[in-house]
């Protein structure tokens, strides 16, 4: 910048005077944030709202720290509120049973934040989309990927056209037609399995969601592992820039120019390599017969609204509309293939941790199927859904390992109410779906630490019922929980039917020590050397390391 001759220079004095007075607005907003958030906790706490000790230092940054201490480092935050619960009689001394609600004072290191580890409070949450939304937060870490022009991010009425646009992609009967198209895909998986669980099961969930998405398909699964795609490529290290904002640890990833220029690049590969794709199927064309892809059923559904001109031919969409197809597609395939992964390599290794119930979804397999799986879905892809146990196998691992919990913040009206009426607010509050603790909830399910597929096939008046209604919430629940959830349950179950009659595997973590010359604490959680990892969507510590080979074989 040339600053005018005419400027008076700044001296050395008031060069001083305004830095102290850039210092003292910080310091100042600083003790602001400080005080507002120790009083907020002050006055729920005089309120008679259960809470756990609280230091006006430290808020329950202690207490937590104290909590999760010897734990590792990398541990998923889902713990927390599991072993807050698990814990309740040291940490509630004066209630009677846990609080369903567990407010947390974690600033600078957080907002102010509201768990819900009762089963009976997310309903009331999760269904009131006109009071209760997803957090500026949640958006703001998926906005390097979208630019905040999809699904997730949106919110009343432009919520509701795109939803129902994609609907029909993701529909019971479209995804039953795309079972062989699954199938392909996961019998590559059956067949390239190695001694690293995650990253395959990684490769496997990218290339069907491509392939359900756009009909393309990237062979992710037969590459070589150093040399994926360049879409892939781009996409998993875009994940990797995605942080959520309220850390102040995360504050120079956030300024960094360097994080910067990588997302603009990356996003640039992803849309020179989707758009083609995108633009083809825009195109008229009497010889394309309609497809029955994601994208193209939300094309097809984008021209059968109201987008005709007089001459009834359909209407050309504008740039914006082209950019957010193209974020909705990559919000597929990020959460389409991250969340399921991990989800994935839990089912897996459930089969070797239980293996009676792992001979009970043989049994089902070889009744139902035959011996020959793959002929008998792809000539009736329905049998698929008549696999009652096989499908009770995967939601009791699900329930037990659940993928990414959700953040929401509520209207100023909105409020909590306990099964005895008692009310509790939400203002100002991140509202945290704690859904592994939830989910291991004994006021949800008897014997609730225990694997017991059983528990999905009982009936009303049995022990292993649910308690609660709404209980199971790994896709979350309400109008806008999980779109792709029968595309994800149907790949789940795919597995399986592959893998479980001709593969064990089983966690190999002395061949993985030795192979890295690992000879320090081998850390756990719960007594398992295997747990989820990451802040955000969990993942398998180390990919999950396992030992595969043919049943019967030595």
């Amino acid at each position: 910048m040339i600053i005018p001759p005419n400027w008076p220079a700044l001296s050395s004095s008031a060069l001083y005077w305004a830095t102290r007075a850039v210092v003292f607005y910080f310091v100042l907003r600083i003790f602001h944030g400080f005080f507002t958030a120790r009083m907020r906790f002050r006055r729920l706490k005089a309120q008679g709202v259960p809470m756990i000790p609280h230091s006006f230092v430290f808020g329950h940054l202690a207490a937590v720290a104290e909590l999760t201490r010897g734990l590792p480092k990398e541990f998923n935050p889902q713990y927390i509120p599991l072993l807050i619960t698990e814990n309740w009689k040291s940490l509630f001394p004066d209630e009677e049973s846990c609080p369903g609600l567990v407010y947390l004072d974690m600033w600078p290191m957080g907002p102010p934040m509201v768990w819900t580890v009762d089963p009976n409070y997310p309903p009331q949450s999760l269904y009131d989309t006109q009071r209760v939304i997803h957090h500026p937060d949640s958006k703001n870490f998926i906005w390097p990927l979208t630019h905040n022009l999809d699904i997730f991010s949106a919110n009343g009425p432009e919520w509701r056209t795109w939803r129902s646009r994609f609907n029909p992609g993701f529909s019971s009967k479209n995804i039953t037609s795309m079972t062989s198209l699954i199938l392909e895909e996961v019998a590559i998986f059956r067949d390239v399995l190695r001694s690293k669980l995650e990253p395959i099961a990684t490769n496997l969930t990218f290339d069907v969601i491509v392939r359900a998405s756009i009909d393309m398909r990237l062979h992710e699964q037969t590459r070589d592992p150093s040399n994926p795609s360049p879409m892939k490529r781009a996409m998993v290290e875009q994940l990797s820039l995605l942080i959520f904002e309220y850390n102040i640890k995360n504050l120079p990833q956030i300024l960094s120019p360097i994080r910067q220029w990588k997302i603009w690049r990356n996003n640039h590969i992803m849309r020179d390599f989707l758009m083609p794709s995108i633009r083809d199927r825009l195109e008229p064309s009497p010889d394309r017969k309609p497809g029955k892809t994601i994208v193209d059923l939300a094309l097809q559904a984008f021209v059968s609204e109201n987008n005709k001109t007089e001459m009834n031919v359909p209407a050309k969409p504008d740039k914006l509309f082209i950019d957010t197809v193209l974020a909705q597609l990559k919000l597929f395939i990020f959460a389409g293939h991250d969340t399921t992964a991990g989800v994935l390599c839990w089912v897996l290794h459930t089969l070797h941790t239980y293996p009676q119930c792992a001979s009970l979804v043989r049994a089902e397999l070889d009744s139902v199927l035959g011996p020959d799986a793959t002929t008998a879905l792809d000539s009736n892809p329905h049998l698929l859904n008549a696999l009652p146990y096989t499908s009770a196998f995967v939601k009791e691992a699900f329930r037990l390992h659940p993928s990414a919990a959700s953040i929401r913040i509520s209207a100023s009206d909105f409020t909590f109410t306990s099964p005895d009426g008692k009310v509790f607010p939400t203002s100002g509050f991140m509202i945290f779906d704690a859904v592994m603790a939830g989910m291991r909830s004994p006021t949800a399910f008897s014997r609730p630490n225990e694997f017991l597929p059983e528990r999905w096939l009982a009936q009303p008046g049995e022990e292993l019922y649910p308690k609660a209604k709404n209980a199971w919430r790994g896709f979350s629940m309400g109008p806008r929980g999980c779109i792709g959830q029968e595309l994800a349950m149907a790949e789940l179950k795919l597995a399986v039917v592959m893998v479980a009659r001709e593969l064990d595997i089983e966690c190999a973590w002395d061949d993985w020590d030795a192979q890295r010359g690992w000879k320090g604490k081998k850390e756990e959680i719960f007594g398992h050397r295997c747990y989820q990892v990451g802040l955000a969507v969990p993942h398998c510590r180390e990919g999950m390391p396992v030992r595969v080979r043919l049943r019967g074989s030595p």
